[in-house]
């Protein structure tokens, strides 16, 4: 599982700084600014100059075969996450029963929280670029939180075998310390504390 992960991180990192050039390397030069629902359109496009219609539609393929992928693992990943923590509140209440049962939690979250409620999120204030940039925030919020509530179960409730390494702790550590740090900029640029990078210049 520790080779996994890692794997799955450092693969994460090293896609997400391509994209970071490609954008600046490529995109910007030639005022390819993907606006609202045209990303795939726009990367289809740059891709499509070098290899023709089959660019162009292999890249939207990508784009599409990403954004399926990206829902998926949230979906299942955050279903079991909200389902454990909903089961071990309401038990720690007292409750019993059918909202206690883990598959039924999961099914709820899976389809109000996850599937219900983004799609009427969606259609009542559109804007695809905006909800990602308020998804962007939502996760950079709640990550600092996550991390915190992972190390301390893990340290407490994990024998002593299965604890992770020192290293891997800190760098957990540092990771949450530092969306927490990017989350408090974000808020207090979003109530106008502090001036934005859009404000400023």
């Amino acid at each position: 599982m520790t080779i996994s992960n890692t794997l799955a991180v450092v693969g994460a990192l090293l896609a997400a700084l391509s994209f970071l050039i490609l954008g600046g390397e490529l995109l910007r030069p030639r005022g390819l600014v993907p606006q609202e629902n045209q990303v795939a359109e726009t990367l289809g496009t740059l891709l499509g100059d070098l290899w023709g219609p089959f660019g162009f539609w292999f890249m939207v393929a990508i784009v599409f075969i990403t954004f399926c992928s990206t829902v998926l693992s949230v979906e299942d990943g955050f279903g079991r996450m909200f389902a454990d923590g909903t089961q071990i509140i309401l038990q720690g209440f007292g409750v019993r029963g059918r909202w206690t049962n883990e598959k039924f939690l999961q099914s709820v979250y899976i389809v109000v929280l996850l599937a219900i409620l983004p799609i009427a999120v969606y259609l009542f204030f559109g804007q695809p670029v905006g909800l990602l940039q308020t998804a962007g925030a939502i996760e950079a919020a709640h990550i600092p939180i996550v991390t915190g509530l992972t190390l301390f179960l893990s340290h407490r409730m994990l024998p002593k075998e299965l604890r992770p390494s020192k290293t891997i702790f800190a760098g957990t550590a540092i990771t949450g310390i530092f969306f927490a740090v990017f989350a408090v900029i974000y808020l207090l640029q979003l109530i106008g504390v502090i001036g934005s990078g859009a404000g400023s210049n």
